[in-house]
């Protein structure tokens, strides 16, 4: 089984989104803690997560994406790329 990589989900992030950066909305956004986890890596671990953005090239518009957490943020500002630690699901 290969490894679940933060890149591949954060580029499928951009992607699905229609943007081509990723950002906070607020420079001094401290975070806030949320349990269903972060929408762009999707593991599904409570953690503390941004109010993000991105801009659209083709419609020349910036969009709010959703709430990402610390470790996306760093792959989306210097591409610290890390394996996807994920939720055991019970079962599997």
């Amino acid at each position: 089984m290969s490894k679940l990589m933060r890149s591949d989900k954060c580029e499928q992030f951009l992607r699905s989104n229609e943007v081509n950066c990723c950002t906070t909305v607020y420079s001094d956004d401290e975070g806030s803690f949320r349990m269903a986890g972060c929408d762009c890596c999707e593991n599904g671990l409570g953690t503390t997560v941004y109010e993000c953005h991105g801009y659209n090239p083709k419609t020349k518009e910036v969009l709010e994406i959703g709430d990402v957490c610390h470790e996306c943020l760093c792959y989306f500002a210097n591409g610290d790329d890390s394996e996807l630690e994920t939720k055991e699901v019970q079962g599997e």
